[in-house]
């Protein structure tokens, strides 16, 4: 029965962001869309001769060689499977993490419902960004995203934090596969190599518990880091100079995006999540030192952006709000209940955040071509091309056959030009 309800709820999620054509899409899906239809019509990473696709390929590989089959007009539904099963497993590790017996069931709506209290930063500030129902950008340089904007936005980036994340915090309880940590770690590069950046200090909390150790005396550790995480790596930072990046006080800012202040950051930190961390602070759970790890990283990486709307602030962080999320879930379940009372209470204020993306898909309703190709991506956003493509490595990877005949590599080429 539990089964079938965390199946019922993962679905439902997905369902709510557009993947299967009730509620509309939001104006990130071209993006996916383009990625996906790529890896369909095309056998190698080639988009021209001097050029290849250079991105976090690993959420689409599975939807992209089905739809080689069913035609790219079944992307998004495609897509919304394929994340729905993501989320089905994050759900059931989820559950295992917190447990609660028959309450356990609120962690996945505790979970999905999770958010900071952006509707007080936008009242602060003033401030909006993007579409009128995506409130998370009220500081103007940097957000942290509700687990439902994150769903709806970049499921390539939020399943691959959740799962490592659970994964991870597994590891201290019950050590039974630190072995294939590495190996999994290195595989989450070519879903978000930005998440795989902020899971780096959980990683390195894990290698100082009982028993982490094995981690790095193990053979398959180091086969893992030079036979996948490094030939990764090097693909994936390919060029990658073109993306600006800077620490927030050298970041140019100015139209659309307000400069980064010192009194700015505390206030950040105080509406996003100052409150979680006191409640979780005073219940003190029994994996205090994950919540610690999770606090400091959540301070330091406002301090630091990548990517024209600092993709770094909002990738690199999903797995330490993960970490308070699931915290913020066992807390409702198991602790006493004036201090359940006072998480509630506090969530109650941040899903605002949650509900305005639900709703937006019902209210704003634009028609994205689910075959369409990155032209009119490039066209209309030049500044994000350089997340997309680079030249390749010649010594890494080379192009066996004649560049590529597909209008999709010619329009590429073009556009470059």
């Amino acid at each position: 029965m539990q089964t079938l309800a965390l199946g019922l709820l993962a679905g439902v999620w997905v369902f709510l962001g557009g993947s299967f054509g009730v509620t509309g899409l939001n104006s990130d899906w071209p993006k996916h869309f383009a990625v996906l239809n790529f890896l369909t019509a095309n056998s190698s990473l080639y988009a021209g001769p001097d050029e290849i696709l250079r991105y976090s390929i690993g959420w689409y590989i599975v939807p992209s060689v089905i739809a080689k089959v069913t035609g790219s007009h079944w992307q998004a539904a495609l897509a919304g499977i394929w994340s729905a099963i993501g989320i089905f497993v994050f759900f059931r590790l989820l559950i295992d993490l917190v447990g609660g017996g028959k309450r356990a069931l609120l962690a996945p709506v505790v979970f999905a419902l999770f958010s900071g209290a952006d509707i007080i930063g936008q009242a602060l500030t003033g401030f909006h960004l993007g579409p009128r129902w995506h409130i998370e950008w009220w500081t103007g340089w940097v957000a942290y995203d509700s687990s439902t904007t994150s769903l709806f936005w970049v499921p390539q980036h939020a399943i691959a934090a959740w799962l490592m994340t659970a994964l991870l915090l597994r590891q201290i309880e019950r050590p039974t596969i630190l072995p294939e940590v590495a190996l999994l770690f290195a595989a989450t590069q070519l879903w978000s190599p930005i998440v795989a950046l902020g899971l780096v200090p959980f990683a390195g909390y894990l290698l100082f518990q009982p028993g982490g150790s094995v981690i790095l005396r193990n053979w398959r550790t180091w086969a893992s880091v030079f036979f996948v995480g490094l030939p990764t790596a090097l693909y994936l930072t390919g060029a990658s100079q073109a993306l600006p990046a800077s620490l927030q006080w050298n970041r140019a800012c100015g139209d659309p995006f307000p400069c980064f202040t010192w009194p700015a950051y505390p206030r950040f930190l105080a509406v996003e999540i100052l409150a979680f961390l006191l409640l979780l602070l005073a219940w003190k759970p029994a994996r205090t030192g994950m919540f610690a790890v999770a606090a400091v990283t959540l301070l330091l990486i406002p301090l630091y952006s990548i990517g024209w709307a600092n993709d770094f602030g909002m990738r690199a962080s999903l797995p330490a709000l993960a970490v308070v999320a699931i915290g913020a879930a066992a807390l409702v379940i198991k602790a006493p209940p004036k201090l359940a009372g006072a998480m509630i209470a506090v969530l109650a204020i941040g899903v605002a955040t949650p509900l305005s993306e639900i709703a937006r898909g019902f209210v704003d309703q634009p028609a994205y071509d689910p075959t369409g190709d990155f032209t009119p991506v490039i066209q209309q956003e030049a500044s994000v091309r350089p997340q997309y493509f680079a030249p390749p490595r010649d010594w890494l990877m080379r192009n066996s056959a004649p560049p590529l005949p597909a209008a999709l590599g010619q329009t590429v080429t073009q556009t470059q030009k």
